[in-house]
């Protein structure tokens, strides 16, 4: 599952199956861009789905276009609805460039945000890479951390 899907071209390149995004226009187009696959008009931090609903969630490129108090909802949601893991991906503002802006960005990952998101991580198995343009995260959920139900 792609959260922030938009168009549905990561999803497709990965081979994943359910795409979510909040612009309908968006998820029109994705359904006729990749009608094999599930799109699904949907607020990221409020996902209608139950609790590990799918081994993997992608939020790719995703967060930075939320208001900063919005993210650790997101993230609760992503992790709620992984069996295994969330993979996240986001730009690293050590090298932010003035093209970040036509994006839309809300936020860039600075140090002090990346180590907000790694603290709300804090309770599941985490790994990072970071690069001159994005921060990478996989985490991982174990037994002691998956949602009781």
């Amino acid at each position: 599952m792609e959260l922030g899907s938009g168009y549905g071209f990561v999803l497709a390149y990965c081979d994943g199956q359910i795409g979510v995004d909040h612009n309908p226009q968006s998820i029109l187009l994705a359904r006729i861009l990749n009608p094999r696959k599930v799109f699904v008009e949907a607020d990221i931090r409020a996902l209608p789905f139950g609790d590990g609903f799918v081994d993997t969630v992608m939020v790719a490129d995703c967060v930075e276009h939320l208001a900063w108090e919005d993210v650790p909802r997101a993230l609760q949601e992503a992790l709620r609805v992984a069996r295994k893991r969330v993979l996240i991906t986001m730009p690293n503002a050590e090298y932010a460039t003035r093209t970040s802006a036509m994006f839309k960005h809300r936020f860039l990952v600075s140090q002090e945000r990346f180590e907000a998101i790694l603290n709300l991580l804090s309770p599941y198995d985490v790994h990072f890479t970071r690069n001159y343009f994005w921060v990478l995260l996989e985490v991982r959920k174990s037994a002691c951390c998956e949602t009781p139900g």
